[in-house]
């Protein structure tokens, strides 16, 4: 992986790329924001966890909001 600059230091530097991103090493998620290279530690495990859980919650929530809409349920979406 190159040696790139933190974001914002005043330097010049070759734009980060997609294979800069495959460099990075596998405990790092990186990404790349407008050709800087930005890397932060993966989650924990239990929080990994518990975001799985709310999104699959977030997921089963709109379900019976479009159901109750389709149904012609529409009113009782207001109390929800």
């Amino acid at each position: 992986m190159k040696n790139l600059p933190a974001a914002g230091d005043g330097t010049t530097s070759p734009r980060a790329t997609y294979q800069d991103v495959l460099d990075a090493p596998p405990h790092k998620v990186a990404e790349v924001v407008d050709g800087t290279l930005y890397t932060h530690p993966r989650p924990a495990p239990p929080q990994t966890v518990a975001k799985s859980g709310l999104g699959g919650f977030i997921r089963l929530s709109n379900m019976v909001v479009v159901g109750l809409a389709a149904c012609g349920l529409s009113s009782s979406l207001n109390s929800i």
